[in-house]
């Protein structure tokens, strides 16, 4: 999020030019801790689906006598990783 976005936001939200000018620092500091904790909490959702998707894979070869486990496709788990990677085709 760059300078311009932090002040658009700002005043969408509210604040009046003299306000923005006056808390440019705090706002600043604000979005970037948002986006930090954004990023985290997708990483951690990634890591997750990733994890999720290794043990999938993992059941699938083990995929006994050809018996379908209701699980989902190993295609539609790889487009759910990419998806939370933002890869989107």
């Amino acid at each position: 999020m760059n300078r311009e976005d932090v002040i658009r936001i700002a005043l969408e939200v509210g604040f009046y030019d003299g306000e923005v000018d006056k808390c440019q620092l705090m706002l600043e500091r604000f979005a970037y801790l948002v986006a930090q904790q954004e990023r985290e909490r997708i990483n951690a959702n990634i890591k997750e689906l990733e994890r999720d998707a290794a043990r999938y894979r993992e059941v699938r070869e083990w995929d006994f006598c050809g018996y379908d486990h209701g699980l989902i496709s190993p295609e539609s788990v790889d487009r759910e990783v990419d998806n939370a990677r933002g890869n989107h085709d």
